[in-house]
């Protein structure tokens, strides 16, 4: 069976390997230790436990004086102060309360505009509501004035209509029967009936 797989090339001879005292320390002690400290490192970097940025901008520093390799490498950033950074937040935090104050000055003015806005249509609303009401007021007068007038003699009404103004004898008129109106016309000054009638024409 050996020979067989002498012949194909896939037996070999195995030799045992003896490890001095130095090399099993190495191996079980030095390397294992060189491991984790190594791991420790980059873990601590990465998680913020540990901080070599200063290492780390010496060797940039170095390798950006080298004659070839320095044109490869940028300049390192000088090493932000605590102080400074603090005075960088301050300021961002300064601006940024800068720009809501405007912004609350926006909303306020617009606030007093849309105030503004809605007091006139209150008022505006208010007037046409007051017209309205003495619209029908006069309306409701209109109306008694004109059965009033209808009851009366035709002589004593345009004795009336002879006095009051012009506006208000037409309107008196284009609301009354047209033929009492008509009796009440005849009886009138003429002047004033003939301006009467020119004024209920137009």
């Amino acid at each position: 069976m050996q020979d067989n797989l002498n012949e194909r090339g896939l037996g070999r001879p195995v030799r045992e390997v003896h490890l001095g005292s130095f090399q099993k320390f190495l191996y079980l002690f030095i390397a294992p230790l060189v491991f984790t400290v190594c791991l420790t490192l980059v873990l601590g970097g990465s998680l913020g436990i540990f901080d070599f940025s200063p290492q780390f901008t010496r060797v940039q520093l170095w390798l950006h004086t080298l004659p070839v390799v320095g044109a490869w490498i940028p300049e390192p950033m000088p090493p932000v102060s605590e102080d400074t950074a603090r005075e960088q937040i301050m300021r961002e935090i300064a601006a940024q309360w800068d720009l809501i104050a405007r912004q609350q000055e926006i909303l306020d003015e617009r606030a007093q505009d849309i105030t503004l806005r809605e007091r006139q249509l209150n008022e505006i609303a208010q007037q046409i509501r007051l017209a309205e009401d003495q619209r029908q007021s006069r309306a409701q007068i209109m109306a008694i004035l004109v059965e009033y007038f209808e009851t009366m003699r035709p002589a004593d009404a345009a004795d009336i209509m002879n006095r009051v103004q012009t506006e208000t004898a037409v309107e008196i008129f284009l609301a009354m029967d047209i033929a009492r109106g008509a009796r009440i016309m005849q009886e009138m000054d003429p002047d004033r009936a003939s301006l009467v009638t020119e004024t209920i024409r137009r």
